[in-house]
């Protein structure tokens, strides 16, 4: 009796252990990811205004 009762009472804590690391885990994963995605963004939007204005710019040599 008393090493089932220890036994519901490591499950209890695992649980407990297990709900709380993804409580702060969860969380911290999506906050990196919309960091992530948003320099990605970033980035990208860079890179296509610079892509853009030196396509326009040979263009402009061009012609």
């Amino acid at each position: 009796m008393s090493s089932h009762s220890f036994l519901s009472l490591t499950d209890l804590l695992f649980f407990s252990l297990f709900s709380t690391t993804t409580v702060v885990v969860v969380p911290c994963t999506l906050v990196r990811l919309v960091q992530f995605s948003k320099v990605f963004v970033t980035r990208f939007s860079q890179v296509t205004t610079i892509l853009v204005y030196h396509s326009r710019f040979r263009l402009s040599t061009l012609f």
